[in-house]
């Protein structure tokens, strides 16, 4: 499912212009540039956020789990869907909660620990 998210998001991603950058360009130069949300790259990247919401529901408590409702609430931003979004936000949250209640006691690796604090964090400022 990572996969898939990944395929949706590159596909609606335009790469990052500094202001600067753009301020120095002449104008035949700056209509080339990708607008945020083309109509085209959304209609490609449908069919895979589409196979992703399908398999939602088979998350289990992990981080992996939460990584991807994660990433479809940075898909619904993107695509203007902020309702959607805060509500897969939220849906990070609450199974990172019930992720750290099981997994109380157990011993973590020093980078899974990084990755758990990167995703409590993620997510914790994005909802809020």
């Amino acid at each position: 499912m990572q996969q898939l998210l990944a395929c949706a998001l590159g596909t609606i991603a335009v790469p990052f212009q500094r202001a600067h950058e753009i301020a120095t360009l002449d104008p035949a130069e700056y209509r080339k540039l990708p607008t945020p949300l083309d109509a085209s790259r959304l209609e490609e990247a449908e069919p895979y956020f589409t196979l992703v919401r399908r398999r939602i529901g088979n998350l289990s408590h992990s981080v992996a789990g939460v990584q991807c409702l994660f990433l479809s609430g940075v898909f619904y931003m993107y695509t203007f869907r902020p309702l959607d979004a805060y509500q897969s936000f939220h849906q990070a949250s609450v199974l990172y909660q019930v992720y750290a209640k099981f997994k109380q006691g157990a011993a973590s690796t020093p980078s899974d620990l990084k990755t758990e604090q990167r995703v409590f964090w993620s997510c914790f400022k994005s909802e809020w």
